[in-house]
């Protein structure tokens, strides 16, 4: 939708999901996504929301139903697997990255 307030060229239908970006410094316990997650069930539009912190990007809904396991990170060295998000140091991960 906000493409397109900017441009005023119609691409919103109704079948459009609604894209929330939260921004955390600080991890989330997965009860709080779980339950962030669970508000975004049920409502007239899917609800798809994404988490950024300082090192990494991610779906909130694969950390709450996988955490603790490692979920797919968006990072500025690419696309890996990861099991917290808020890790600075992504160079000593040893999972490969994925092209993106």
């Amino acid at each position: 939708m906000g493409f397109e307030l900017a441009t005023g060229v119609p691409v919103v239908k109704p079948e459009s999901d609604l894209d929330i970006v939260i921004y955390a410094d600080r991890p989330i316990p997965a009860a709080i996504a779980s339950a962030l997650c669970g508000c975004a069930n049920g409502l007239a539009a899917p609800v798809d929301i994404r988490v950024e912190t300082p090192s990494s990007g991610f779906a909130l809904r694969e950390y709450a139903r996988n955490w603790p396991a490692p979920i797919l990170l968006r990072t500025a060295a690419g696309v890996m697997l990861g099991a917290d998000p808020w890790e600075s140091n992504r160079e000593s991960d040893s999972s490969p990255a994925v092209p993106r």
